[in-house]
């Protein structure tokens, strides 16, 4: 069966902290932060916490997932076989702290407490140890930061855990920014093979806790690879964090309204679009960046729906805009689509927006190139909601015109 890689959604919280807690819960460190286990009560603690955390704009947490998809589930999800949390520590991003797993351990997640019945003391003395030392060697710079991986015992040597490191490890080369992760001794071999080396070790006395051993942590940084990018290059990556859908939103206000968002929108719509990534399977949020400025000059939201049963979630609108006249304009549009696509499976891009300086020089290109990619490898049609005067660009791709153009009146 198929391991796919994927993102967390809010309703995949249960089974990754159930997968987290319990992957390697007879280990020396699992049985020392949880004594007589962890409960139900644990998870549905640590589920409200980054439910919180993946609804924050200012997070710097990435949640992913691999799932093993058997052949008759044509939802696509599958079960949960490996997971992990990623930190990106880029400009001003606050500190989070998390819960130490198999293999990565230290500061991960915002948890502003921890599970009842976990082992208070030793979680603080562990957690404050692992920050203490991770900011003794990076000082100020930023960097990524592998607080979580853990995989079920059924799906090790898969490959499944590997997946979740190297899409870390694009997502810090995009950014130029070197990775750090903290190992345990076994763990160590499977990040000296992606590239990490070690630069420090760190001794945790387990003995005030009724354990008779001192256990050694290494420390590992794997060097950002610089690639080699012309500066008047345009490059398109799926990697996003969640301080992007405001900048996501400012292009879309300079691109079709003309003027700056007011601060109340900006937090507000942003969030509206983050609701929409952590609970609808099929979207995908794809950016453009300038490499020479690391600036965000567009955007596109694909949604694959690759079975006849999944269908995308609509964008909410926020507060204070004429619901009636969208009801009307939107609703003319989705009726299209779902009678057009009935029973089929399909990739619609949903939104594109580019900033108007850098508009007809093949940003719009490259952004419907990716999904127009993947539409060709799954043989699936593309659809798309087009206004008037971009009919003639999607022409030019090879789509065709299968309705009328709606106003709305």
């Amino acid at each position: 069966m198929p391991l796919i890689l994927s993102k967390v959604l809010l309703s995949d919280l249960p089974s990754v902290h159930h997968l987290s807690l319990f992957a390697d819960q007879h280990s020396a460190t699992a049985s020392l932060l949880f004594p007589n286990g962890p409960s139900e009560a644990s998870i549905t603690h640590l589920v409200k916490q980054d439910e919180k955390d993946m609804r924050d704009l200012s997070s710097t947490s990435r949640h992913v997932i691999v799932r093993d998809v058997p052949g008759d589930d044509v939802q696509g999800k599958g079960e949960a076989v490996s997971y992990g949390l990623w930190n990106f520590f880029v400009g001003m991003g606050k500190e989070r702290v998390g819960q130490s797993e198999e293999g990565g351990g230290g500061d991960g997640a915002y948890y502003e407490s921890w599970p009842p019945d976990a082992n208070q003391e030793a979680l603080g003395v562990l957690v404050e140890m692992g920050r203490m030392k991770r900011e003794g060697i990076m000082g100020q710079e930023n960097y990524a930061f592998l607080a979580s991986l853990c995989t079920a015992p059924t799906h090790r040597r898969l490959g499944a855990a590997s997946q979740l490191v190297e899409w870390g490890l694009a997502l810090a080369d995009a950014h130029l920014l070197p990775s750090y992760v903290e190992s345990t001794p076994g763990g160590l071999p499977f990040y000296l093979k992606h590239g990490f080396e070690k630069v420090s070790t760190m001794e945790i006395d387990l003995r005030p806790w009724g354990r008779n051993h001192i256990q050694e942590h290494t420390i590992l940084i794997r060097p950002a690879k610089h690639a080699i990018i012309p500066p008047d290059s345009i490059v398109i990556t799926p990697f996003l964090t969640n301080s992007d859908f405001v900048s996501f939103k400012e292009i879309e206000y300079a691109a079709f309204r003309g003027g700056n968002p007011t601060p109340g929108s900006l937090l507000t719509e942003p969030l509206a679009l983050v609701e929409n990534s952590i609970t609808d399977s099929t979207s995908h949020y794809i950016k453009a960046i300038q490499p020479s400025t690391n600036n965000i000059i567009g955007y596109a939201i694909w949604n694959i729906c690759s079975t006849p049963s999944l269908r995308s979630q609509r964008l909410p609108f926020p507060a204070g805009t004429n619901s009636g006249l969208i009801d009307i304009f939107f609703g003319k549009l989705h009726k299209a689509e779902d009678e057009y696509m009935e029973g089929k499976p399909y990739i619609l891009i949903k939104r594109l927006a580019v900033l108007p300086e850098w508009q007809g020089k093949g940003v719009g290109k490259r952004l419907l190139e990716w999904g127009i990619e993947k539409a060709d490898k799954k043989g699936l049609e593309c659809w798309a909601n087009a206004s008037e005067a971009a009919v003639g660009v999607f022409k030019g791709f090879g789509w065709r015109q299968v309705g009328p153009w709606y106003t709305g009146d």
